[in-house]
């Protein structure tokens, strides 16, 4: 995968609304976690797959290796894969004199941006001479849906590829098949004029803010993958703010925090603490997270330690158990809860419910079942799990 500018257009949504959070990201190391590096191998097999012109479905079964971890190309993996490539190769079939480039790296020519060096990488970039560039970028997460909208990470990738294109329209659209409720017809498209207008009226002053040596803070829904976030005096004071708490003392533990009494609250006190909710609860992620680095390098948080983390069974392919009980004559309804695949304990019960006895489920199921186990966590002194110790039950630590 390609390397990561400073101004990256992946974090462009938290640059553009926190200009200070590019110094303080500055001062943390890069990290990544086993949802990131799965997407990049996702994204490894979409490129080996357009580069050879084949489907991803030649690759099931090959481990693929990304950020140091090695994945299997399972069904579910190649199922999603494919409605990015299926787009692609639909783009190429509708134009053939398209000139498609996978995982090309795009560079926003500095004269043009304040001088600053933004750059990054489109999954896919397929241009139709005089005509239009199409910007396709892959999502391989399932979590929040991303609309290609007004989405600065992917213009962004469409001014870089103009610095070569010749065309009179940009085609954005964003393929993101794993997201519950995923956005209909993901896609803009910009004339030159409309996306160097953005570029000029909304990116440039972005940039501009993020140079100032006293570049502002500012806490939000943008926060979420910052990793300055845990230590962002930003969203502590939102926080503190909101809660009325002096986060900043050494607490007593014969005077326990107190919370405002919700019986208590007013309308606008109500409407206060709900707006600051999602940033309160980022930053409380965050605290938990640098607490498990912190127990992790071996440092001790007085009333807590690092415990391993909960085994929980899931299917080895969701897609593959569906198609097996449905050929076996179990209704489809009995296998999914649209749009997904039921979860081992779910399938279970409603196979119950469905007439079926105890051994018949497990005969079913059980080939199909393995066991997940979550990361270490962290855990009051009081919990009766064991305490892990630096380099125990879990990967290599930084």
């Amino acid at each position: 995968m390609a390397d990561h500018a400073k101004l990256s257009p992946s974090a462009s949504s938290r640059w553009m609304a926190c200009p200070g959070s590019v110094r303080e990201e500055l001062k943390f190391p890069d990290s990544t976690s086993r949802y990131a590096s799965e997407g990049s191998a996702a994204h490894s097999l979409g490129e080996m797959a357009l580069k050879t012109g084949k489907d991803p479905d030649a690759w099931l079964g090959r481990t693929i290796s990304a950020d140091g971890e090695d994945f299997k190309v399972d069904a579910d993996m190649v199922e999603a894969v494919t409605v990015y490539t299926d787009e692609v190769y639909r783009i190429l079939k509708e134009n053939p004199d398209a000139e498609l480039h996978v995982e090309k790296k795009l560079v926003l020519p500095p004269d043009t941006i304040a001088g600053a060096t933004v750059y990054g990488t489109a999954d896919a970039a397929i241009e139709v001479p005089f005509e239009v560039l199409f910007i396709r970028d892959y999502k391989h997460g399932a979590g929040v849906p991303v609309s290609a909208k007004n989405n600065s990470q992917t213009r962004i990738y469409g001014l870089g590829g103009l610095a070569d294109a010749f065309v009179d329209q940009v085609d954005i659209g964003i393929v993101q098949p794993r997201v519950r409720n995923p956005v209909k017809d993901n896609r803009e498209r910009l004339t030159i004029e409309e996306i160097n207008g953005w570029r000029d009226n909304v990116l440039v002053p972005a940039v501009k803010a993020t140079q100032a040596p006293d570049a502002p803070l500012v806490a939000g829904d943008h926060c979420r993958f910052c990793k300055a976030k845990a230590l962002c005096p930003a969203l502590q004071a939102k926080a503190q703010d909101t809660c009325r708490l002096d986060f900043s003392a050494i607490p007593d533990p014969t005077r326990p925090a107190q919370l405002p009494n919700v019986q208590d609250m007013g309308p606008l006190q109500l409407e206060s603490v709900l707006q600051a909710a999602p940033a309160i609860e980022l930053w409380l992620k965050a605290v938990r997270e640098h607490a498990k680095q912190q127990l992790e390098s071996g440092n001790h948080i007085p009333g807590f330690k690092l415990v391993a983390g909960r085994k929980t069974r899931v299917f080895v392919s969701p897609k593959g158990i569906a198609d097996t009980l449905v050929a076996g004559g179990i209704p489809e309804h009995v296998v999914m809860t649209e749009p997904d695949v039921r979860s081992v304990a779910q399938m279970e019960k409603a196979l119950k419910a469905h007439g079926l006895d105890k051994d018949a489920i497990k005969g079913m199921l059980s080939r199909h079942i393995t066991y997940k186990e979550s990361s270490p966590t962290v855990a009051p002194e009081s919990d009766r799990r064991k305490a892990i110790t630096v380099g125990q039950e879990f990967g290599k630590l930084p």
